[in-house]
């Protein structure tokens, strides 16, 4: 079994990921109890865009954690599968297969912060046409994550509403969304999704849609620091009423100057080793 999964192991440094998917699978058919091997076979099934694959060895090697408390996964493999399901949810929703991604934030929500991965799993429920669970997983962020509302929240609430025919509903989650500013990132979605079409010809839609957000003050800037005041030189006294009986002339004194005070200073993934 060992050699079989250092032969694994040497294919994947070799980034032959193919032969080294082989190894470990038989590494899993020597021992069942190595659930942790699953990490790597989804690294390579990732590597060769198997994604439906690297996903459902993911989802394996979570399952072997939840068997017994003994099985456990490493903090290297936690923020890597993390991230690997990361893509493979942000790509699945945007492009490619929505079942996918939904899948993929299912792991993040449950496994990770919840109210980090909750709003992406609701931007997937709805992609999926899932719209009731969708708002269900919008009230569930709005009552959990107060501190944390994104604003693709919002936009899958705009969605889900369009596809329950809730067009008055749908405007006012669409206009709260592109008012926030953060409506862009949207803004290509939002126009060639079908589901939109339900507003798209209205006009407060086109107004929705045409509107900038008002740019935010610019900030202050940084308050320098006071330097010291310069002394002034101090002035002559002034010059003494003349007596006519006085005939003395005295020379005026000249002031020194006084010395300014000193300025302040200027002050891919790569597999583990």
């Amino acid at each position: 079994m060992y050699a079989l999964y250092n032969l694994g192991h040497g294919a994947l440094r070799d980034n032959n990921l193919a032969l080294a998917v082989k190894y470990f699978e038989r590494t899993l058919l020597a021992d069942p109890n190595r659930g942790d091997v699953n990490f790597f076979i989804a690294k390579c099934r990732f590597g060769l865009h198997d994604l439906a694959g690297g996903l459902e060895s993911l989802e394996k090697l979570f399952a072997w954690t939840d068997i017994r408390k003994s099985n456990k996964i490493d903090d290297y493999q936690k923020r890597e599968a993390e991230s690997l399901l990361q893509e493979l949810a942000r790509f699945s929703v945007t492009s490619g297969d929505p079942s996918i991604g939904y899948r993929a934030s299912q792991i993040l929500s449950k496994r990770y912060d919840r109210c980090t991965y909750l709003p992406l799993l609701a931007h997937a429920a709805v992609d999926s046409g899932s719209a009731e669970e969708a708002l269900g997983l919008v009230n569930t962020t709005l009552s959990e994550c107060g501190n944390k509302i994104s604003s693709e929240v919002v936009f899958a609430q705009a969605k889900a509403y369009c596809l329950l025919k809730n067009a008055t509903a749908a405007i006012s989650s669409l206009d709260t969304l592109m008012r926030s500013g953060a409506g862009e990132i949207f803004r290509p979605e939002i126009t060639r999704d079908k589901a939109f079409d339900l507003i798209r010809e209205q006009p407060i839609y086109r107004n929705i849609m045409k509107a900038k957000v008002a740019p935010k003050p610019a900030p202050k800037p940084a308050v320098q620091p006071v330097q010291p005041p310069i002394a002034a030189p101090p002035q002559p006294p002034a010059p003494a009423e003349a007596k006519p009986e006085v005939k003395t002339e005295t020379a005026a004194v000249q002031p020194q100057q006084a010395s300014p005070a000193p300025s302040a200073p200027v002050h891919n993934t790569s597999p583990p080793k």
